[in-house]
């Protein structure tokens, strides 16, 4: 059993080779011209083809070609099956395109039987043998007119097959009535029974100037305006018009320009064209292209197709003349028994129209040229709600509202001036009736005129549209509805006509696209949104669904690159539809832009795939388990090393099987108080296969796993640091008593440092007191009794007292530094600094000193002490630049090597860096140039405070050009970063 397509356009040739073939139970298949062949052979891959010669749109030659073309299934062997009369044409076309076998209709069954089984086995039919001639007979004589003799025997067969063609299409054609189809079967059958490739018949209108009728068999050309046109040119078939006469060409290309084809049609080798001639004046031609399988048509070719363009001619005129007597004689045979049916319904109208008027579902009413009615019917009851003896002989006016009175007596007035029979009052405007309860209604209404007996009548139709109305305001309404949703939604929504052409662009799709509807309606589509390497593809997905009725992406939802306004790409999800109703497809697309989509969608894979390398590589133990079930869902490889068990022994079991039995309720318990999202840190006992307990720190998630509720847990071992704890927890204790103790000691050395200040300040500052006073007092009472030299000594007395008592002040105040409690807050800097130098500038008079103070430095400390140390840095710089005639002294903040410190910076003294490692140390001095005095306390203080704060603090300088002094805080990087604090210390 063998797959075999048969390829013929003719129903009756298909039946008789698979009725015959399906004997031997063949898998056959069926196709009716080439294109479709082609691509059933794709689909199947038969083993063996039958095809017809000529086909509608492809010959023989034309589909072997294409088939040869295809990888996959152009070994496949081919049988033509064609006519007698065209065996030298099928014979010359086999040659060409590698085909050995020919079936000749008709033929015996076993001729195809047989011819079908050698192809199948690909043997080459055995040539008759010669037959045994006497040895003195004339062989070449004998060979000559043998070979004459089948010439004439080919000939005659041909001869015979064409004019058996002949005589069954006369006989076909005989009762044919339509011309048009009358024609396009000549075109057909001349193509068959001379040979031709393709032919084209054109029938011309009256004047001559257009193509009436034009029928094309062999190839696929479409029939449109520029064809016509292209046909009434310069060319062979003006020739013909203006000549006459056959024209046959061998070799089209060599002719002159007047003897070829327009532009418009295909490239040929050979051509005839033959005049139709009807009732003296050529009015069309039929003509024929590329003899089928020669290089030219033969005279007897041409004689054949003079014949048929004459045989055409004189059937077409004839169809014509018949058609227009059976129309002549339908319309007399029409009117004669119309007029009969007139005569016999005059005498019934008159009654059966009464009861049409009252049947009617429109209400009637008739009016004389005053305007009163004089007939009403049923429907007019129904509808004005009033019965006709109570309306007739009333003014119409009754049942028209007041303000469309006016409007409808001057509609009848214009009506009895004109000779107009009927006419729509609907027209000139709304017009509403009036009900005898006095209800307004919409109405449409018609007015004719009558003649009866000698006076004129008006019969006035009206109809309720009231629903109508309704109807159509909710159409309306819905319109709109649709348009507001069309304008309003996400989606781009874009209407494409059958060219190609854009009809409407939603706001959506300008947003997607970034064009305005204005820019791209009435443009083709494939230029504005397909991006240029998909436009071809785009149009001929088009042209085929206008040619077969069939889109491969018509009602899917497909994913494809659009193409924006600024040339780049956007990733859309696309979905076309045709829109119901019209003979003209009118197509929508329904686009998404899902470029976020799409990233998130690959985000969502990264997630995944993060999650599962964190989960696979996490050095903590992690585990998936089921909620209902409390079983194992997934294992990461830490849980199995930690643990001990397999992956497939943790999948067997549950989540209370690491669990010591004792704990197990417990567990049941807290899973049963879950209540979704992450689970605060639990601490748990869990059982190792060794039967090893171990405390873990517990961290779970509940999320959806495979559809199920599940559980996301991580587990940390924190067997050792529980021990590490306990053993902190014993030092702890331990450094408690000892810092017990010494605070004890610490409270015994304090209370000795206050009896100590006390002592300083009371012992001490009470002598220098008396001795201040005494020598003011002996200064300011015995100055006219003292000489120069005792005033010196008193002066000299005065200031040693002043400087003993700075000395005891800033003991005390680095004893205060050194064991007063500290309280840390946030402290303004800036604010500070800018207080200290508000003192010095008022305590010295407002030297000119330039000072500036960096704005908004903040830091976490003690205020109290940390404005000691700016008063002590701010106080010296102040000190040692004053006597600079461009004093300056800065406070700021600076950044080096990734620490922050704050600086105090001076032009004034300076000092020697050779002693900068004595220079915070108590009672030292600053080695300047100058000469200044101090008890070397202050520097000590402040290192004492920075210290204190847990900072540190350096000093930089030269003699002469100025000193800065440096130090940190550890709280400044909290306060810039935004990180609370605990601001009580």
């Amino acid at each position: 059993m063998a797959k075999i397509l048969i390829i013929d356009d003719r129903q009756l040739n298909r039946q008789f080779l698979t009725t015959l073939l399906g004997y031997q139970h063949h898998d056959l298949h069926e196709a009716s011209d080439g294109a479709e062949g082609l691509r059933i052979a794709r689909q199947q891959h038969p083993d063996l083809i039958i095809s017809d010669v000529l086909m509608p749109t492809m010959d023989g030659y034309e589909f072997v070609r294409r088939l040869r073309e295809e990888p996959e299934i152009g070994k496949t062997p081919v049988i033509f099956s064609t006519a007698h009369y065209l065996s030298r044409e099928a014979q010359s076309l086999a040659e060409k395109c590698g085909v050995t076998s020919i079936i000749y209709k008709p033929c015996e069954p076993q001729v195809v039987l047989d011819t079908v089984a050698a192809a199948l086995t690909e043997q080459v039919e055995p040539k008759p043998e010669d037959p045994v001639q006497p040895e003195e007979f004339d062989r070449e004589h004998l060979q000559l007119l043998t070979d004459k003799l089948a010439e004439k025997t080919g000939q005659l067969r041909d001869a015979h097959g064409k004019l058996t063609a002949l005589i069954e299409l006369s006989t076909e054609l005989a009762e044919e009535r339509d011309p048009a189809v009358l024609l396009d079967r000549y075109c057909s059958v001349a193509r068959e029974v001379i040979g031709a490739r393709w032919t084209l018949v054109v029938l011309l209108d009256r004047n001559r100037k257009k193509v009436q009728h034009l029928g094309i068999v062999g190839i696929d050309l479409k029939d449109t305006p520029e064809l016509r046109s292209a046909l009434l040119k310069t060319g062979v078939f003006k020739t013909l018009m203006n000549e006459g006469r056959t024209i046959c060409l061998s070799d089209v290309t060599s002719a002159p320009a007047a003897l070829r084809l327009p532009d418009s049609l295909p490239r040929v080798g050979s051509l005839i064209v033959a005049p139709l001639a009807m009732r003296g004046h050529i009015d069309g031609w039929i003509c024929l292209a590329d003899k089928l399988g020669l290089n030219a048509f033969s005279e007897q070719d041409e004689r054949l197709a003079m014949a048929l363009a004459a045989k055409m001619a004189v059937a077409y005129d004839n169809a014509c003349l018949y058609s227009d007597s059976m129309k002549y004689a339908g319309k007399l045979e029409t009117e004669i028994s119309e007029r009969a049916k007139a005569e016999r319904k005059l005498s019934e109208s008159r009654t059966r129209l009464a009861g049409i008027i009252n049947s009617a579902m429109d209400s009637i009413i008739t009016i004389d040229s005053d305007q009163r009615i004089v007939m009403f019917n049923g429907a007019a009851e129904k509808m004005f709600r009033c019965t006709a003896a109570e309306a007739i002989g009333q003014s119409l006016d009754r049942f028209i509202p007041e303000r469309f009175r006016a409007k409808h007596k001057g509609h009848v007035q214009d009506f009895g001036k004109t000779h107009v029979t009927r006419r729509s009052m609907g027209a000139v405007g709304a017009l509403y009736g009036l009900r005898a309860d006095g209800e307004e209604f919409p109405i449409e209404a018609s007015i004719s005129q009558i003649d009866s007996e000698g006076r004129k009548l008006y019969t006035v139709i009206l109809r309720d549209v009231t629903e109508r109305k309704h109807v159509e305001e909710s159409l309306r309404e819905n319109q709109e509805r649709t348009h507001a949703i069309i304008q309003t939604t996400l989606d781009g929504i874009i209407t494409m006509d059958h060219k190609g052409q854009i009809v409407d662009f939603n706001p959506a799709a300008e947003r997607i696209f970034g064009y305005r509807s204005s820019d791209v309606i009435g443009r083709e589509l494939g230029d504005v949104i397909i991006p240029p390497d998909l436009r071809e593809q785009h149009r001929r997905g088009l042209d085929h669904y206008l040619a077969t009725g069939e889109g491969p992406v018509l009602g899917k939802r497909i994913e494809i690159n659009g193409w924006r306004a600024d040339g780049s790409l956007v990733l859309l999800e696309l979905s076309i539809t045709r829109m119901p109703g019209g003979d003209l497809p009118v197509f929508t697309g329904f686009v998404r832009d899902i470029s976020e989509r799409k990233r998130a969608e690959e985000e969502l894979r990264e997630s995944a795939e993060r999650y599962r390398l964190l989960f696979e590589n996490n050095p903590h133990p992690m585990w998936v388990y089921d909620l209902e079930t409390l079983s194992f869902s997934a294992i990461n490889e830490a849980a199995t090393q930690h643990y001990g068990y397999s992956r497939e022994e943790f999948l067997s079991m549950t989540i209370k099987d690491i669990r010591p039995r004792e704990d197990v309720p417990a567990l049941l318990e807290h899973l049963s108080k879950l209540s979704g999202g992450i689970d605060e840190a639990d601490i748990w006992r869990h059982r190792k296969k060794d039967g090893s307990i171990i405390d873990v720190e517990i961290t779970s998630h509940e999320f959806v796993f495979a559809g199920r509720r599940a559980e996301l847990v991580l587990a940390n071992d924190i067997t050792e640091r529980k021990q590490a704890e306990k053993e902190i927890r014993r030092l702890n204790k331990e450094l408690e008593q000892r810092v017990a103790q010494r605070t004890a000691e610490l409270s015994a050395v304090n209370k000795e440092l206050e009896a100590f200040s006390y002592s300083v300040s009371h012992d001490l500052r009470a002598p220098l007191r008396h001795i201040n006073g005494f020598s003011q007092a002996l200064l300011e009472d015995y100055e006219d009794k003292l000489d120069e030299v005792g005033k010196g000594y008193l002066n000299e007395v005065r200031q040693a007292s002043h400087e003993m008592a700075q000395l005891i002040d800033d003991l005390l105040q680095l004893a205060r530094v050194t064991r007063s409690e500290m309280r840390r807050e946030e402290v303004s800097l800036s604010e500070l600094a800018n207080k200290v130098v508000q003192g010095l500038q008022e305590m010295n008079g407002h030297r000119s000193v330039a000072v500036n103070i960096e704005a908004g430095l903040t830091a976490r400390g003690d205020k109290r002490l940390l404005k000691i140390v700016l008063t002590n840095l701010l106080g010296n710089a102040w000190k040692f630049t004053s006597r600079r005639k461009a004093a300056e002294v800065a406070f700021g903040e600076a950044e080096k090597n990734g620490e922050n410190f704050y600086f105090v910076r001076d032009n004034g003294a300076g000092f020697d860096m050779t002693y900068v490692n004595k220079l915070f140390g108590a009672f030292q001095r600053l080695h300047t140039t100058a000469e200044f005095e101090g008890t070397g306390i202050g520097l000590a203080t402040v290192q004492r405070i920075i210290s204190r704060h847990g900072g540190r603090v350096w000093a930089e300088g030269m003699v002469d050009e100025g000193a800065a002094f440096y130090f940190t805080l550890p709280s400044l990087k909290e306060i810039r970063n935004g990180k609370q604090s605990d601001l009580t210390g």
